[in-house]
């Protein structure tokens, strides 16, 4: 199962894991999807756009999107702040940070479309 935690794949690794086992989880409601935001489409894009454009200066990247997701960039620990830019810098941490947004667009599709059939049958609160 792919996800990360915290991150904005939640409700497709949701998705999957009611796809994948549906006799232990069911779904009330279903949130609107995130693909509307920028970064989903912008992550998803090949030919190592997005890993080139990260990669030129990651700490912009980070900012913006921390400033867009949290609204307030000292939500974050200082220790932290300086780890996620850190770790960006690596070009394979980019890529696969890229790679499991195009999943999502790709490889996923084809799991979710193989599974439309099913029906879930437990019942689960999602919050």
């Amino acid at each position: 199962m792919r996800g990360k935690p915290g991150g904005s794949s939640g409700a497709r690794v949701t998705r999957r894991l009611l796809r994948d086992h549906p006799r232990k989880l069911r779904v009330e409601r279903r949130p609107k999807t995130a693909t509307g935001s920028w970064h989903w489409l912008f992550l998803i894009q090949g030919r190592g756009l997005p890993e080139h454009m990260i990669g030129g200066e990651p700490e912009l990247f980070l900012r913006h999107m921390f400033g867009t997701l949290l609204h307030d960039e000292d939500a974050i620990e200082r220790a932290a702040w300086t780890e996620y830019p850190r770790c960006l810098r690596h070009p394979e941490t980019i890529r696969a940070t890229c790679d499991e947004y195009r999943a999502g667009e790709s490889i996923d599709l084809v799991y979710d479309r193989a599974d439309l059939s099913q029906k879930v049958s437990l019942p689960m609160l999602v919050l």
